[in-house]
């Protein structure tokens, strides 16, 4: 039995002999350090691979680059169907470091192998079929496998080269040159990939402050009721999206200007002059107006004669060309709520119940006991107000 590793030269006395790693031949061998050391000299492991499988009378190998295809199942249905006859001896090896599975498909999931001075047993789940698979040496189905050692990557990085780039240019570059291509290549990468990460950066942005108004929402325990709180949900949003305009929203605020009283009729136009006269008043530059809110009233929000359609077209004519909304007064949004959703059969029962609660004195003083006996919240009932 020869005992001479692959990678020796050409005149090697062998790991067994007494020259070993101290012959002529042995200068400039890799294997010299290990052979002259002393150590009980041991078959070069390729050569056990070599007489192990050399005794096979076949072999066959089955490998898939995807996950899931049923490559362990054929297995070992093809060694179920082998083992069938008594005068073979059938043997699989399960090298799947990702998901060794043969221990499960064959049953075997309890067993462990037998370490001997020759090496690993496989485990026997019949007579004549062997079984061996990286799940056998852990200790739990949860245990990561880890490579330690190059050889996995190496092999992986020489077939990619082999397959991919071989016949390609960079086969004739320099190292300095294959290195500025690298750089040229991960530049064109990052540039293609770019819009996808900022789309996903505002999109978590935009969840972020949604997050953050939320959680304002349920520490104060009340909705945009007043104009502080909304520039605060405003600056928080800021902080999320813009940081860099934080200064510029801070000088933002909800100011009162004048409370006029109306005498005489208040149609659309009277309360367009008033609010126009105001305007010119304080020297307001009317295009920066970009909202006007209302309480609802048809002389505010008539679509010819309202009061704010007037400013708008009063605006458009002075060649202000900015959009300007309109909308509700969001003090009394749960009216304008219940008329523009149609809950009249509900509300008009309410109505009725506290009417008939509140107009008569019995009626109230055993509705304000009931209400101090369970210990409500509010104590009395307030009477209806139609808002406009």
């Amino acid at each position: 039995m020869t005992t001479t590793p692959h990678n020796a030269p050409e005149h090697c006395p062998g790991t067994n002999s007494e020259d070993a790693g101290k012959a002529d031949a042995c200068a400039g061998c890799p294997n010299q350090q290990v052979c002259a050391s002393g150590e009980p000299a041991a078959p070069d492991p390729d050569l056990l691979v070599g007489r192990t499988f050399g005794r096979r009378e076949e072999q066959g190998a089955g490998a898939v680059g995807k996950g899931g295809v049923g490559k362990s199942t054929v297995s070992a249905m093809l060694g179920r169907a082998l083992a069938l006859d008594d005068s073979k001896e059938v043997g699989i090896l399960d090298i799947d470091i990702c998901g060794p599975s043969q221990p499960r498909v064959m049953g075997a999931a309890e067993e462990k192998v037998h370490s001997s001075g020759a090496g690993w047993s496989p485990v026997y789940v019949s007579d004549n079929l062997a079984v061996m698979s990286i799940g056998f040496l852990l200790n739990s189905a949860d245990d990561a496998v880890i490579w330690r050692g190059p050889k996995k990557n190496e092999y992986n990085v020489h077939r990619h080269w082999e397959t991919q780039h071989q016949a390609s240019s960079f086969a004739s570059m320099s190292a300095a040159e294959r290195k500025e291509a690298i750089v040229k290549l991960s530049g064109h990468l990052q540039k293609s990939t770019s819009l996808f990460r900022q789309q996903t950066a505002e999109a978590d942005k935009v969840t972020r402050a949604s997050y953050e108004v939320s959680r304002l929402l349920a520490r104060r325990m009340k909705p945009f009721t007043d104009g502080d709180f909304i520039k605060e949900c405003i600056m928080v949003v800021i902080d999320s999206l813009c940081p860099e305009k934080h200064s510029a929203f801070e000088s933002v605020y909800e100011e009162f200007l004048q409370l006029v009283p109306l005498h005489g009729t208040t149609t659309g136009q009277d309360i367009f002059d008033a609010v126009l006269q105001r305007v010119k008043q304080h020297s307001l530059d009317l295009s920066r107006l970009v909202c006007v809110r209302t309480d609802g009233a048809p002389a505010m929000t008539g679509k010819k004669k309202g009061a704010a359609s007037l400013l708008v077209r009063h605006c458009e004519a002075a060649g202000h060309t900015q959009p300007i909304h309109k909308v509700h007064c969001i003090i009394h949004q749960e009216s304008l709520c219940s008329k523009s959703a149609n809950l009249t059969d509900v509300t008009s029962v309410v109505v009725k119940v506290v009417n008939s609660i509140l107009s008569r004195s019995l009626n109230h003083r055993q509705f304000q006991a009931l209400t101090d006996q369970v210990n409500a919240h509010c104590g009395d009932l307030l009477y209806f107000c139609e808002v406009r």
